[in-house]
């Protein structure tokens, strides 16, 4: 089964859907919509904490994570 995850920060947000496959589902708030197999998604995390992982370490913006039911 499909979980989506709402991650957002003031007033933006994201939504994150992550299916039985290990695929990734990302849409922002205008509707548009990125694909990702399990593999590029594998590739995207390794990215995002190699290169800007240190500077979200530092940030004081409140990112809230919650899980969408249904």
């Amino acid at each position: 089964m499909a979980k989506s995850y709402r991650i957002s920060r003031g007033k933006e947000y994201i939504i994150v859907t992550v299916d039985d496959s290990g695929a990734y589902i990302i849409k922002d708030m205008a509707g548009r919509k990125i694909f990702l197999s399990k593999y590029q998604a594998k590739l995207m995390k390794f990215g995002i904490s190699s290169v800007i992982g240190d500077s979200l370490k530092s940030s004081d913006e409140d990112v809230r994570i919650e899980e969408l039911k249904g």
